[in-house]
């Protein structure tokens, strides 16, 4: 099996590659280490694809491979007239125009912290970002001509903590990423106005309250949400914190035209 200029490497062919004999040639000419011969493993977690609690992701090698095995997958499923197009073309034609796909990269130890702290907050990791998400589209929903409009989780990816910046690179099958190196439920801070409660009421409707505002003299607000099915909404009952600040930043990353005005701010 041979390699022409432009041709791109399959998942299935890389792996027979592999058994084949002749996958160092093949990777040496994509410049790619040899270590890809088989899958990263991934544990599902809450139906969320989690990469690196079975297999650290220690080295900026290992997080490279992570990356190309992602961009592997995504192209595999490309017709062949459209593999042979740049990266941007290739997305255009496969990602979709109504979602917006977001990978979360978080350092390992904050990673189990969430799940340490799950009895008092409600949330683990997963669930933390997931429930943010939430919000996120409820609030879509309400924009004119983005009722259909979604975020979604793609995957979470756990590295090692001697990572201080994001060490995993940008595939093609994702929209936009995040990296958690701190907890900042726990942060001091002058002042909590962007961190609220989240409360499910008799009726199903959802209340979000801000903490007290030090700097504000105890000013505090609140937010009525409609019911929806959503995991904010099945979790809510525990009484879950939110970060509205992250939602704002996350917001940022919906890559929309300017004239989108969206509100998505408690006010």
């Amino acid at each position: 099996m041979s390699l022409g200029q432009n041709e791109q490497v399959s998942r299935r062919d890389f792996l027979k590659l592999s058994a084949s004999g002749v996958l160092g040639l093949a990777l040496s000419r994509l410049g790619v280490d040899g270590a890809l011969a088989r899958e990263s493993s991934y544990r599902l977690v809450h139906g969320v694809e989690v990469y690196g609690l079975d297999e650290k992701i220690d080295t900026l090698e290992k997080a490279k491979n992570l990356t190309f095995e992602f961009d592997l997958d995504f192209e595999r499923k490309l017709p062949k007239d459209i593999k042979s197009k740049n990266r941007w073309e290739q997305r255009e034609y496969a990602m979709p125009k109504d979602k917006r796909l977001f990978q979360f990269v978080v350092n390992e130890s904050i990673y189990h912290e969430y799940s340490k702290q799950k009895a008092k907050t409600g949330v683990d990791f997963v669930e933390y970002i997931q429930i943010h998400l939430d919000l996120m589209n409820r609030f879509s929903k309400q924009q004119p001509g983005l009722e259909n409009f979604r975020t979604e989780l793609k995957r979470v990816i756990v590295v090692s903590d001697d990572f201080k910046r994001n060490p995993v690179e940008y595939s093609k099958d994702i929209d936009a990423m995040w990296f958690n190196v701190k907890d900042e439920r726990y942060e001091e801070k002058a002042w909590n106005y962007y961190q609220w409660q989240a409360e499910r009421q008799e009726s199903g409707d959802l209340i979000l309250t801000t903490e007290e505002d030090r700097a504000m003299d105890s000013y505090k607000e609140s937010v009525v949400l409609p019911k929806a099915d959503d995991l904010l909404q099945s979790i809510s009952d525990r009484g879950v914190g939110v970060n509205w600040a992250l939602i704002h930043e996350l917001s940022h990353h919906w890559n929309l035209p300017d004239e989108r005005g969206l509100l998505l701010d408690p006010i």
